[in-house]
């Protein structure tokens, strides 16, 4: 019986040992070309492959917020989105870092910020950044990617990336 338990601590150990992520800003770059699947507690590296893509906005908050309508994130780092507020709509590109709101790890959802430096403007910086299900949305769409804070998001990826295709 004891043996059994130490065998399940040193398999823990293991495991969160592998799976160490950082917290430091890094440009955004992709691993690999292809597809992965969506789920809410991807690693560090996995999450960066999982947002190139383009998105399109299932879900509006309050019209006199800032909502994301378009959002694409590319393979090569650079990123274009869509945001609108009431009857106004502005257009913004640039690359894109994405820092980490706390370490990645299996069964928490990966939460990230990301910062879209536009031309010499302000960057847009995207908040609270994670995939997951939303309650204003049905069930059957899934998971969604969620920006919980302004400019706010509810987007589902309208492209999935694989081998041919890296935007």
């Amino acid at each position: 019986m004891k043996s059994l338990i130490l065998s399940i601590v040193l398999i823990g150990v293991f495991i969160c040992a592998s799976h160490e992520g950082t917290a430091q800003p890094e440009q955004a770059q992709v691993i690999s070309k292809s597809a992965i699947d969506l789920k809410e507690d991807f690693s560090a590296s996995d999450f960066k492959l999982a947002v190139v893509g383009k998105w399109k906005s299932v879900f509006n908050a309050d019209k006199t917020k800032r909502n994301i309508q378009n959002l694409e994130f590319t393979s090569d780092g650079t990123a274009s989105l869509i945001i609108t507020q009431a009857d106004n709509s502005e257009q913004y590109s640039g690359s894109y870092t994405i820092t980490f709101d706390r370490e990645p790890g299996v069964g928490t959802v990966t939460v990230a910020t990301i910062a879209i430096n536009s031309n010499g403007s302000n960057p847009i910086v995207l908040s609270r950044v994670s995939f997951g299900l939303h309650n204003g949305i049905p069930l059957k769409e899934g998971i969604v990617l969620r920006i919980d804070r302004e400019p706010y998001g509810v987007l589902k990826r309208q492209n999935k990336p694989d081998a041919g295709n890296s935007k």
